[in-house]
């Protein structure tokens, strides 16, 4: 009977031990997170709440991201060296200038894809109209400047450029017409067109006349990346995982959005309109929209509205490492 009562609590132990091994790995308590800060290169905008999003996804993956807002690229990117944050966000020819200047910045991921517009009042037809007039861009190592000097050299147009760091600024510039046009994102787009219905138009939608471009990039040091594969592989899956949720369920982010942009709920009509504008131009790709020809288009661009001298490689700039892993386990959308 001893004998038989030792077998069965042998058992019964063997059996235990084999469903903890089983058993999934608790959820990290809040001391066992680690704390990863991100700098954004721009206040919070339809366009990042994805990426905050992942961020918060992050903890599924052992991490506590906290996101810091900074007023551009440049300044993001002095965060990071720095030290007051691990990681960044910016435009691909910041990160590209800073490395010229001596720095090993590299762009694993994208935040999100080309969402800028030039737009103008109905008035103004042709973009050749904006000769002489006031255009205005974010800042000198923007996107928003690539794109803005691009439509002058593909239209013909020589404007009188000014900098106005933030589309919601450059938005209330243009309908308080204290300038004659402006690049701003969808978000804003629809706003300056509710605002004021049937006054301002699309005169060059970017993601449609120049498809291919990249948008912000997730940026670290090269070194990091290569010691800490774990955590960037989790940062573009977060990120991946997050964009195909959007895509696939708009509520989603219906639903998350006031969180972030508080008062978006008490016009539910222009947050879905704008959520809409951003799927439809395929602004969070959920393969990442990240590549070398992506890439290559990106830096000509720069090159030839001057940023640039010259093309820049995409081995001393960018690295796909992160993102060729994440899908070779997610899979491809």
């Amino acid at each position: 009977m001893r004998r038989q009562l030792q077998l069965v609590l042998c058992l019964g132990l063997i059996l235990l031990m084999a469903l903890q091994a089983c058993a999934p790995a608790p959820a990290p308590t809040e001391e066992e997170l680690k704390v990863i800060r991100v700098a954004y290169d721009s206040s919070v905008d339809i366009g990042k709440i994805p990426s905050l999003l992942a961020l918060e996804k992050m903890r599924d993956f052992g991490y506590e991201a906290v996101p810091k807002f900074y007023p551009d690229s440049v300044t993001a990117i002095q965060a990071v060296l720095a030290g007051d944050c691990d990681l960044g966000m910016g435009d691909p020819v910041a990160v590209i200038l800073a490395n010229q200047a001596g720095q090993s910045f590299r762009i694993f991921a994208l935040e999100e894809g080309n969402q800028f517009a030039l737009i103008a009042p109905v008035g103004i037809t042709d973009p050749a109209q904006l000769e002489g007039k006031k255009v205005a861009y974010h800042s000198p190592a923007s996107m928003t400047r690539g794109l803005a000097y691009l439509a002058a050299e593909t239209y013909g147009f020589e404007p009188e450029w000014l900098v106005m760091e933030g589309s919601e600024v450059r938005a209330e510039a243009l309908l308080s017409g204290q300038i004659d046009a402006t690049v701003i994102d969808y978000e804003n787009v629809v706003n300056v067109q509710l605002q004021a219905p049937g006054e301002y138009h699309v005169l060059v939608s970017f993601a449609e006349d120049f498809p291919g471009l990249m948008g912000n990039g997730l940026f670290a040091h090269a070194e990091d990346l290569e010691a800490n594969p774990e955590l960037y592989d989790a940062m573009v899956e977060a990120l991946l995982l997050t964009f195909r949720r959007v895509n696939t369920e708009p509520d989603y982010l219906f639903d998350e959005a006031p969180k972030f942009l508080p008062g978006a709920e008490q016009e539910p009509d222009r947050l879905r309109e704008m959520i809409q504008y951003y799927i439809d131009f395929n602004v969070w790709d959920g393969n990442g929209g990240f590549s070398a020809k992506a890439a290559e288009d990106t830096v000509n661009l720069y090159v030839e509205v001057g940023d640039l001298e010259e093309a820049v490689p995409f081995a001393e700039w960018a690295d796909s490492g992160p993102i060729d892993r994440v899908l070779a386990k997610i899979g491809r959308v």
